[in-house]
């Protein structure tokens, strides 16, 4: 009765504090079952709570380690001679919360007065005033210490652990609690193996109490005189100790009847995908920190969760509401073994991808009984889970779709999030093993684009982002949590943005992720903003995001790749048989793999080991992630959530948008679409998230219709005019037939008041021609099949001729030094999804063209430099590359104007390619040159600079003059300037005889000077060198005359007098008749010869450059010039998309849950929005040509208006927001409502077009300003601690 009346003293104490939780208020209910339950210890016990009560412990999870304390207490009879429970609280220092006591209502205030310290921690104190309250309150009982720690441990912890052992007989129970809890360092804290325990969380400690207790006193029995090493505590450990092992599942076959794989499956599948959800909507709800959304959760559901649990739906804290009803959905992922399931799924996976269900009768017999037995496991596993799931019968568990539903609208109709990735084609095959696949498959790899390397003193990449799971185990305990809720990517630059102060991963590779007091981390997180506020455009720090999707740190860093460089490097390779790798290469290798479309979209990862491939390798195998699991599973994802989160959505006929924004070169179509032609998958390519959904949900979806569509444009940079002769406007693709149609422009889509037409525009995109259906019967998978339909639209959009009816055709994908294939045009790809179910959902990818700031993208192809006779070349004051194309943007499609006014101005980029014209590529174009010449060329390989008359000393040959057996060697600028200065005044009529009139600028070289060998400077004494050798004698300069009048040099201008008539009649007249003569002129004769072949040579190798030349800047004023135009357009679709997707998401938070958005268009906040906009005027002096185009702004045309402002009125010019509404409306119109994911591209290399990354910082920029928009700012207190 003692006991009874203690335990519900205690409880009756902390009942107000725990009300939610449904265990501890049934517990005095069951007090006496447990008094008859609990074990007797047979002698004097003293038991000592130890608790880690640092800041890493959150209030709710101390909570529930005050309910283990009162747990495991209410398992000893607490008296004078049997019983005494002290508690210690370490944190900074250490503190004793319970001095050791045999009262019941003494205890029971003790827990009950329990008060978190908060700080670091400090587990060292804790140890050691468990010890001297030990040693000041002694009596003969075995003593007892529970440790229960989530974090660090310190260097003195285990000497003190085993100082207790050996002085005191105190045995030790070492409890880690958490996912960053150092179990490594915990572990030898036990006083033995089977002491160790290890949860996932503090609610589940209530599950090793009756454990812990039990053989604690069991080992009491042990007589004192035995030291605690000599105790055999195997024995008292019993079969519920959780031991630790390789998560693995190696089901045994308990069925009686026969079990057919697919029709399990089936029954499977929707089970398995609904506590999927639940896991993670657990982990989101257990783990987010934003009030704001939590508030908004719990207003939608608390009033559907009153008829579950009204102590629930009574609780006031969002925070705390949202955490009670986490932990609740993990204990039933937990009890239905959910992880267990996933690696079914997992095997059932590999199984299906390699065709075995086709193999069950083939083989020999024992390969037959193998594979059957894989088989029958694989469906008892399946039977077991959904055995699991029916026991955990609740309502809660039933409303778990529509909780997810309401999770989903509580983060409102937009989210960002941001994908880095590199330049390169390459991904892992989800059937590959990762580990083999990066090692051995080199071929793949020499098909890489490569990408400048980073220095060796620099971490490897233009960001760091902190997102992934896989990176926490890296970061220290403490800190953890900052880690754990950092959606925040950091921008480092490259070139000349490059940080000043690198992030110091010399220690952890998260130190540059975490909030800390070391300088050196201070001085870096603080540099990426420097002084300016946090809403200021310069700041490069940017979030928070949604998700944020990349490789592993470790991966990025490649600091596991350095170290085998040093190890390579310190072997023998004189033998030449191996070869050691660049660790930034290495790093650049997995960090492209590991940020694949399956970790984005959320496949299962791929197995470590496989039970079905070890048959198909005649090995046997277990189905493991162990060791080196690719990345998280999905529940686990909690600052990169997979997307597949928003796309199932569409199962519920939401419309489901996916929109990808980022410089050209940045992953956007192949991460959302595929890339059926990428140079590995068998044939098939790489997956999108799109095809991986077709593919992971085939079973529910009886057929898919798709329509793709394009919205391209350009605007006049000298006036800001839509071109719609040239091809602007809306293009519809009949893929099936090979050819794509003008739609119109917007004109063709306006009712008589100029506004946009959404019926007239629906009938004509649904009409038959352009929708391709395919279905679950076809031949072809349909997500084989989309993949290969729009690998033939991009073949379209590479081809000019595709869009002839333009007016002025050109190729809509097109190579930029950035990418060989850049989308020039938005594609929409609209996919429609008839379900089993009888539902109709809607998900679209927009594909949104490569952005670029015109300037950057023009200046991959364009180098300004300043030219001393033409002002057009140099802008006052600056001169700087940037400038002049700002300044002559206007004109980077007119040839003439570039070829006359600035022709002396710019290098051209050297990269064309001649085309097969019986059957060029898609993008060749043809090029008539002024002489008629006609060629077909296609962009490649970079290979330097051109311009139109300045040649690099390679290009141009030497000219080397023989006399007797000396050379005299002339460089190529010698004789450009003899040729530029003309024939010299004041020449000798004896060396005009001598030399061709056309060629008598040759007088310059004949008449070079010797020069000293010393000093370099002409003799003042000697004569010509060509002079003495074809006369075979020394020449003074004074020996020579009979120049004309005008003569400045007269080695140029008169001839050595010993060759003249200087006698007679004839003296000063003619030629001496003598041998000496007749040699000098015979040489003069061959030395202009040789100088008229040699330019003849010239003359025809300058033809060819200037062709060369003529080609390219044709190209760039066909091809790249446009890009200009094209940037303008694009980004003034891109900033009006922001604006429209920010009001989308004001309505939708003002409208509330469930409210339809009838009256979005037409959205009237542009006629404020549109006020900032810039006017497209490339007259001289005006503001634009002086402050130059900022592709973050508005454009206004001199003579259309404001673009923008246009919208508030229903009029849209550029047409992206009409298409975006367009999808809108077909879900609204079954009452449906349309989520958006926006994805912001980044690549962590420097490009070759762009050695800054400003395309990595302008679309970081262009995500924060939508960010901005929705309500995500970064400002907001608490996304940045270490900057408040």
């Amino acid at each position: 009765m003692q006991f009874t009346l203690f335990v519900c003293s205690l409880l009756c104490a902390l009942g107000g504090r725990f009300e939610v939780e449904d265990e501890l208020l049934e517990a005095a209910a069951r007090s006496s079952e447990k008094e008859q339950d609990r074990e007797e210890c047979r002698t004097p016990v003293d038991v000592m709570f130890v608790l880690d009560g640092s800041s890493s412990v959150e209030e709710d999870d101390w909570d529930a380690l005050k309910r283990f304390v009162s747990s495991a207490v209410t398992n000893f009879e607490i008296s004078a001679n049997e019983t005494r429970v002290g508690i210690v609280q370490f944190a900074t220092d250490a503190r004793t919360e319970l001095a050791l006591s045999d009262h019941p209502d003494i205890v029971v205030t003790g827990v009950n007065s329990l008060k978190q310290m908060g700080g670091t921690t400090n587990m060292a104190a804790g140890l050691g005033l468990a010890r001297d309250m030990f040693t000041d309150n002694p009596r003969q009982a075995r003593r007892f210490i529970f440790l229960v720690a989530d974090g660090d441990v310190d260097e003195a912890s285990l000497p003190l652990a085993r100082e207790i052992e050996e002085n005191l007989g105190g045995i030790i129970f070492s409890v880690a609690v958490g996912l960053f809890a150092q179990i490594d360092d915990l572990r030898p804290l036990a006083s033995h193996p089977s002491l160790f325990y290890e949860v996932d969380d503090f609610d589940a400690l209530g599950d090793i109490v009756k454990n812990m207790t039990t053989t604690a006193c069991k080992a009491s029995g042990q007589n004192l005189g035995v030291g605690v090493s000599q105790i055999d505590f195997e024995h008292f450990s019993g079969a519920e100790k959780q031991e630790e092992a390789v998560q693995q599942v190696n089901i045994q076959t308990d069925l009686v009847d026969e079990c057919f794989l697919d029709e399990t499956f089936a029954k499977f599948n929707p089970v398995f995908e609904h506590w999927t959800t639940l896991a993670a909507l657990a982990e989101r709800l257990i783990y987010e920190e934003d009030t704001t959304i939590l508030g908004i959760f719990q207003s939608f559901v608390k009033d559907k969760l009153a008829s579950v649990s009204q102590k629930l739906a009574s609780v006031q804290s969002p925070k705390t509401f949202a955490k009670s009803l986490g932990k609740n959905l993990r204990k039933a992922v937990k009890k239905v073994n959910l992880e267990d399931a996933q690696l079914t799924a997992a095997e059932i996976r590999d199984f299906m991808n390699l065709g075995l269900y086709n193999y069950v009768d083939r083989g020999t017999a024992q390969q037959q009984e193998s594979l059957k037995r894989l088989e029958d496991d694989l469906c008892s596993g399946m039977k077991s889970f959904m055995k699991s799931v029916a026991e955990v019968h609740s309502p809660l568990y039933e409303h778990g779709g529509y909780l997810w539903h309401m999770w989903q609208e509580a983060w409102g109709p937009v989210r960002i999030f941001v994908k880095v990735t590199t330049q390169c084609k390459v991904d892992v095959p989800r059937w590959e093993d990762a580990n083999n696949f990066l090692s051995n498959k080199q071929d793949e790899w020499a098909q890489c684009k490569s990408a400048k390397p980073f220095p060796e003193n620099q971490f490897p990449s233009s960001v760091m982002p902190c997102a992934r799971r896989d990176d926490e185990q890296n970061a220290s305990a403490a800190s953890s949590p900052a880690l754990d809720r950092n959606r925040m990517v950091r921008f480092l630059g490259c070139g000349a943005s490059r940080v000043q102060i690198e992030p110091p991963v010399l220690g952890q590779l998260t130190d540059g992720c975490l909030q800390s007091d070391r300088a050196e981390i201070k001085a870096f997180m603080t540099s990426l903003c420097g002084g300016s506020d946090l809403s200021k455009r310069e700041c490069d720090v940017y979030g928070p995001f949604w998700g944020v999707y990349s490789a592993p740190l470790e991966s990025l860093y490649g600091e596991e790749s350095y170290q085998k460089k040093l190890d390579c490097q310190s072997q023998d390779s004189s033998d030449g048989l191996h070869t050691c790798h660049n660790p930034q290469v290495e790093a650049f290798k997995g960090m492209i793999n590991r940020a694949a479309a399956d970790y984005i979209y959320g496949s299962l990862p791929p197995l470590v080991t496989s039970r079905s491939r070890g048959w198909q390798e005649g090995v046997d195998s277990v189905t493991s992630w162990q060791p080196g699991m690719a990345y998280p599973l999905p529940q686990e994802r909690r600052l990169d959530p997979p997307l597949w989160e928003i796309m199932r959505e569409a199962e519920e006929g939401i419309g489901v948008m996916m929109i990808s924004y980022g410089f050209s070169g940045s992953g956007k179509t192949t991460t959302l679409i595929g890339d059926s032609e990428a140079p590995i998958g068998r044939g098939l390519g790489v997956d999108g998230v799109l095809s991986l959904y077709l593919q992971e949900n085939a079973q529910k979806i009886s057929s898919v219709q798709i329509r793709i569509f394009e919205v391209y444009g350009r605007v006049r940079a000298s006036d800001g005019t839509l071109m719609t002769e040239d091809g602007s406007g809306l293009w519809a693709y009949r893929v099936q037939d090979g050819e794509a149609d003008l739609l119109g422009s917007a004109a063709a889509f306006q009712d008589g008041n100029g506004n946009v037409d959404f019926d007239a525009l629906k009938r004509k995109l649904h009409e038959p021609s352009y929708t391709v259906t395919l279905t679950e019967s076809d031949a072809t998978p349909p997500a084989v099949s989309m993949k290969l339909l729009l690998t033939k639209v991009e073949k379209l959009r590479q081809n000019a001729r595709t869009f002839a009816a333009g007016g002025d055709p050109i190729a809509h994908i097109r190579g930029t030094v950035n990418n060989p294939k850049s989308s020039r045009g938005t594609l929409l790809v609209l996919t429609t999804l008839h379900y089993k179910s009888g539902m109709t959902g809607t998900i679209s990818a927009v594909d949104l063209a490569g952005a670029e700031d015109p300037g950057t993208m023009v200046g991959g192809f364009i180098n300004f430099m300043g030219h001393e006779n033409n002002p057009q070349c140099t802008r006052p004051g600056t001169g700087a590359d940037a400038d002049m194309i700002q300044v002559h943007m206007h004109s980077m499609h007119d040839y003439d104007q570039m070829n006359s006014q600035l022709g002396e101005c710019f290098f051209l980029r050297e990269m064309l390619v001649s085309c097969d014209p019986s059957n060029p590529a898609p993008d060749c174009i043809d090029i008539t040159l002024s002489n008629g010449r006609r060629s077909m060329v296609r962009p490649d390989s970079t290979r330097g600079w051109i311009h139109k008359s300045k040649r690099a000393a390679s290009q141009h040959s030497d000219w080397t003059f023989t006399v007797g057996r000396v050379d005299v060697t002339f460089t190529h600028e010698e004789v450009m300037d003899a040729y530029a200065a003309g024939a010299p005044k004041g020449l000798s009529s004896f060396k005009k005889s001598t030399s061709p009139s056309e060629f008598q600028w040759g007088e310059h070289l004949w008449g070079r000077c010797i020069r000293s060998s010393k000093t370099g400077s002409c003799s003042t004494t000697q004569g010509a060198r060509l002079d003495k050798l074809a006369l075979d004698k020394p020449l003074k300069k004074n020996e020579y005359g009979f120049e004309a009048k005008a003569c400045k040099d007269i080695l140029t201008c008169g001839v050595p007098k010993t060759l003249i008539q200087m006698s007679g009649s004839e003296r000063g007249k003619q030629f001496r008749n003598h041998a000496s003569v007749s040699q000098w002129q015979s040489t003069r004769k061959r030395f202009f010869a040789e100088l008229q072949a040699h330019m003849a040579q010239y003359e025809a190798q300058e033809r060819v450059y200037t062709d060369d030349y003529e080609l390219h800047l044709r190209y760039f004023t066909k091809a790249i010039g446009p890009l200009v135009q094209e940037a303008m357009f694009i980004n003034e679709a891109l900033n009006e998309m922001k604006g429209y997707l920010g009001v989308w998401a004001q309505h939708s938070k003002k409208a509330g849950p469930g409210v339809k958005l009838h009256d979005l268009w037409p959205p009237v906040e542009f006629d404020i929005l549109g006020r900032d906009a810039q006017t497209i005027d490339s007259t001289p002096g005006s503001r634009i040509s002086e402050e130059g185009y900022k592709p973050w702004k508005f454009i206004q045309s001199v003579s259309d208006g404001n673009y923008a402002k246009m919208l508030a009125l229903g009029q849209d010019h550029v047409m992206l927001l009409t298409m975006l509404e367009h999808i809108r409306l077909e879900a609204l119109s079954k009452e449906k409502d349309t989520k958006v994911l926006v994805g912001a591209f980044v690549r962590t290399d420097a490009p070759g077009a762009d050695p800054n990354c400003d395309g990595t910082r302008a679309s970081l920029r262009f995500a924060q300003d939508l960010s901005d928009a929705i309500g995500w700012r970064r400002d907001t207190p608490g996304a940045l601690p270490h900057l408040y």
